[in-house]
């Protein structure tokens, strides 16, 4: 939709209150399957229209609201992996935890050479 036709569209959907998103929808559908033979402004205020009348029934828009709130819940996960990424940085850059690393490398290396000299001798472990 070309600027214009958005702006023309906030105002119809104005006094649309929890309805507004799914004519959104329903339009956008629409728009996808290339069913809306006027201006996209025009189709939306007959969607208004019927939702005034009580006989608006969703019917693309609903597949539209499921992929927007997939689309939504994929952003958040993805950006709470790369907060949890940033904070697993933060930590690992932290001499505390630089410390804990070095220990427990030393008490791997005193196992593996623990297990070689008990392999050298024939002892089992």
């Amino acid at each position: 939709m070309l600027s214009q036709e958005r702006a023309a569209a906030r105002r119809l959907l104005r006094d649309s209150g929890d309805l507004a998103q799914a004519l959104l929808d329903e339009l956008a559908g629409r728009l996808q399957s290339h069913a809306v033979r006027s201006s996209p402004v025009a189709y939306l205020r007959g969607l208004i229209a019927r939702a005034k009348a009580g006989t608006f029934l969703p019917e693309l828009g609903l597949r539209i609201a499921s992929e927007r709130q997939q689309t939504q819940k994929s952003a958040e996960q993805r950006h709470a992996r790369e907060a949890e990424q940033r904070r697993q940085e933060i930590e690992r850059a932290t001499p505390e935890y630089q410390a804990r690393v070095r220990v427990e490398r030393e008490k791997l290396s005193l196992l593996r050479d623990d297990m070689k000299q008990q392999l050298a001798t024939g002892r089992p472990p």
